[in-house]
């Protein structure tokens, strides 16, 4: 393998690659969610962000943002229920709660798209698709 000269989208993509295929094995031997966030780079160096999450015994990651939901989920006239549920878009896309974020205030619910894409959605959207479902 060559020795990385600066550091680029492409050597970042690769390192994020192989660190989480080492994070995998800490991940299965305590039984915990181990992925990458956001990062920067540049020049020399690179930072990234690591998530740490308990996976409960029902299967499902408990993030921060699903920990918000259960949390905060009143405040936007949310059911602590919806987390982990699916609601059908007026477009017709099924998305899937994951969490909450509450610091923003107008799209403050995350779902995620069959592609695995996390996008924000208002609460006033996921409350009307929810209730007619």
């Amino acid at each position: 393998m060559p020795k990385i000269k600066t550091m680029d989208r492409k050597a970042c993509k690769m390192l994020q690659e192989e660190m989480e295929m080492a994070c995998q094995t800490v991940a299965n031997k305590y039984g915990v969610s181990i992925t990458h966030g956001n990062g920067s780079y540049g020049g020399n160096s690179m930072s990234c962000k690591m998530n740490i999450s308990i996976i409960s015994d029902n299967g499902t990651v408990m993030s921060k943002e699903a920990e918000d939901f259960n949390l905060h989920a009143h405040l936007f006239e949310l059911k602590p229920e919806w987390l982990h549920k699916t609601f059908k878009r007026f477009s017709g896309e099924t998305i899937k709660i994951i969490g909450l974020s509450p610091r923003s205030r107008k799209y403050p619910v995350l779902g995620k798209k069959a592609s695995g894409k996390v996008f924000k959605f208002s609460a006033a959207e996921v409350m009307a698709c929810m209730e007619r479902m």
